[in-house]
């Protein structure tokens, strides 16, 4: 389970937060903004630590620079059943991670950004590491790394590295790409539905049958899993989310196998089966964090 430090309530993220401030940002809309440099509908940098439940960007810009819809630089936000839609920006049409940017996203749906020149969905720069746990990348474009884009390596000043972890996630319908991994960088991917295929444990490269951003439950807008998707009780046994982007329970059986097991992507599929448990756990609480476990048989 990932832990947060303690936290005060803030109404809104400021551009730029002290090392000592924590902002919480919950079931906000963050949409129609521009900016002149990076960060288009937030700039989250020096140490902060910003911890965004149930936000959506949507048609945010950054036209010169990066991060239409979030950038970070020098930061660790947690992202936590966020949707960012229809934002464009230079790089990074969704989030652009500048220099010793570590976000962590968990169910997180990126759809339909674009960008300029590189990394349509996210662009990470150098020393960059985000970890996308549950996240489903679609319908974003750019010429180069639509989906996710991991800079060079290597310039005539020297080398550094970049290393993305991805697991649990949907990566596809990018165009025309999905994933650009440059020189002297690392992606650690697993238990992924990525088109054109990666290798790495249970990673899989079949259409996951997504049907279109909109709202299927909860406070921010998703990709329902279609009948007989591949993704469906696909992802890893162990290290898993305790709920999906809209709150309902994981692991569900979706697939009638007899085990419950988490689906690749930010949604859950199947939660028909949850009718009469919901009224038991309304809303699940969304601090819940990542966890580890056997989940048991149905």
């Amino acid at each position: 389970m990932i832990r947060r430090p303690p936290r005060s309530k803030q109404s809104r993220s400021s551009a730029a937060s002290d090392v000592y401030k924590i902002q919480l940002v919950t079931n906000t809309r963050i949409n129609f903004n521009n900016a002149n440099s990076s960060g288009g509908g937030m700039y989250n940098a020096y140490n902060s630590f910003p911890v965004l439940e149930n936000v959506s960007f949507s048609t945010n810009r950054a036209e010169n620079s990066s991060g239409g819809g979030m950038f970070n630089w020098y930061s660790f936000p947690i992202l936590e059943s966020v949707t960012f839609s229809n934002n464009y920006a230079h790089d990074g049409g969704a989030i652009g991670n500048g220099s010793y940017a570590n976000p962590t996203l968990l169910n997180v749906t990126i759809s339909g950004n674009s960008a300029l020149v590189y990394g349509g969905g996210i662009s990470n720069d150098y020393f960059a590491s985000p970890v996308l746990t549950n996240v489903t990348i679609t319908g974003n474009s750019s010429p180069l790394g639509a989906g996710i884009y991991n800079p060079e390596g290597c310039y005539d000043w020297g080398c550094y590295t970049t290393t993305i972890t991805m697991s649990n996630s949907i990566l596809w319908g990018n165009t025309p790409d999905q994933l650009y991994n440059g020189e002297n960088c690392t992606a650690n991917i697993s238990y992924t539905d990525i088109q054109g295929g990666f290798e790495g444990e249970g990673n899989i490269n079949l259409d996951p049958f997504l049907g279109p951003l909109t709202d299927n439950g909860g406070l921010t807008l998703t990709h329902a899993l279609s009948e007989g998707s591949p993704a469906i009780d696909a992802g890893s046994l162990d290290n898993y989310p305790s709920h999906d982007q809209r709150g309902y329970l994981r692991p569900i059986d979706g697939n009638g196998d007899g085990m419950a097991r988490c689906d690749m992507g930010a949604y859950e599929y199947g939660e028909f089966l949850l009718s009469n448990i919901c009224l038991l756990y309304t809303s699940p609480s969304p601090r819940d964090r990542t966890r580890s476990r056997m989940p048991s048989s149905a």
